[in-house]
C-alpha cells in the first residue's frame, strides 16, 4: 500500500481474496474490502463497482450493528457512496448512524456522521442544511478529538461561499498550528483547497492558484489520489489562471 512499486500486486492479491470469499463478509474480509474502496476510489474507478464494493461493506446494516457508528468501516463505505453519487443510500446509512450514536450517547461519531451528511447535503442543494451540520462538527471538535476537523471547515467555508458570506467563509478556516498538526493528510489538502474557493471569491486569484497547487500536489504525489471527482483542486486552479489570463 505504502510502496507504489507493489500497488498493482497488492489490488490482485486483495481481489483475489475477495473473490475467494463467500457468504457475509467477517472481520477479516471487512477490512480488506474497506482498503480496496478506499483504493478503488482513489484511483477513480467505475463508480457502479465503488458503490456495490460499499454496499457489500454495508451488508445491509450488519457492519454498523456489529461494529457500531465509531468504525472507520462505516465511514469508508458511507463516504464512497457519497462520492459515486448514492447520496440517498449514504444518507439513509447516515441516519441509522446517527441513531446508534444518539442511543450510546456517542457525542464524537455523532460529530462524524454530521460532518459526513454535509457532503450529500451540499451537492443536492440543501445549502442552510449543510451549513447546519459543517458547523456542529466544527464546534464538536473544537478542543477535543479533531482528526476530521479540517475537512469539517472546509464544508462551512464552502457552504458560506454559497451564501456569499465571505467574511464567514474566512473566519471558518481560522485554525491555529494547522500545518504542524494535519500536514501532509487529505484533510490538510482539503482545508487549502477552501482557503484558495475563498481567495477566488474574494477577486484574490494568485492566492487562489497557489492555494489549489499545493492542494493537488498533496493530493496527487504524497497522497497518490488521482479521482478527480474528490481531488478539485485542477478544475479550481484552471479557473484562477483564467482570471489571471494564463490560458
Amino acid at each position: 500500500w505504502y510502496d507504489s512499486r507493489r500497488v498493482a500486486d497488492v489490488v490482485a492479491r486483495r481481489r483475489a481474496l475477495l473473490s475467494a470469499a463467500e457468504g457475509k463478509p467477517g472481520q477479516a474480509e471487512r477490512g480488506l474490502l474497506a482498503q480496496q474502496l478506499l483504493h478503488e476510489l482513489s484511483a477513480g474507478e467505475s463508480h457502479e463497482e465503488v458503490s456495490a464494493l460499499a454496499r457489500r461493506l454495508l451488508d445491509d446494516g450488519a457492519l454498523l450493528e456489529e461494529e457500531g457508528a465509531d468504525s472507520l468501516n462505516v465511514w469508508i463505505a458511507v463516504g464512497a457512496l457519497s462520492w459515486s453519487d448514492a447520496t440517498e443510500e449514504a444518507e439513509a446509512a447516515i441516519a441509522a448512524a446517527l441513531e446508534d450514536t444518539g442511543r450510546r450517547g456517542d457525542y464524537l461519531s455523532g460529530a462524524l456522521a454530521l460532518y459526513t451528511r454535509a457532503w450529500p447535503r451540499f451537492w443536492s442543494g440543501r445549502i442552510a442544511d449543510a451549513l447546519a451540520d459543517a458547523q456542529a462538527a466544527v464546534s464538536a471538535w473544537k478542543g477535543a478529538w479533531a482528526m476530521y476537523l479540517p475537512g469539517a471547515m472546509y464544508w462551512l467555508a464552502r457552504a458560506h461561499i454559497e451564501r456569499d458570506e465571505l467574511d464567514e467563509a474566512e473566519a471558518a478556516l481560522e485554525l491555529p498550528s494547522v500545518e504542524e498538526r494535519w500536514g501532509g493528510t487529505t484533510m490538510y489538502a482539503a482545508w487549502r483547497a477552501a482557503r484558495g474557493r475563498v481567495a477566488l471569491a474574494r477577486g484574490r486569484a494568485e492566492d487562489a492558484l497557489d492555494e489549489q497547487l499545493a492542494s493537488g500536489a498533496l493530493l496527487r504525489d504524497t497522497l497518490g489520489l488521482r479521482n478527480p471527482a474528490i481531488g478539485e483542486w485542477r478544475s479550481e486552479a484552471a479557473l484562477a489562471a483564467v482570471r489571471l489570463g494564463r490560458d
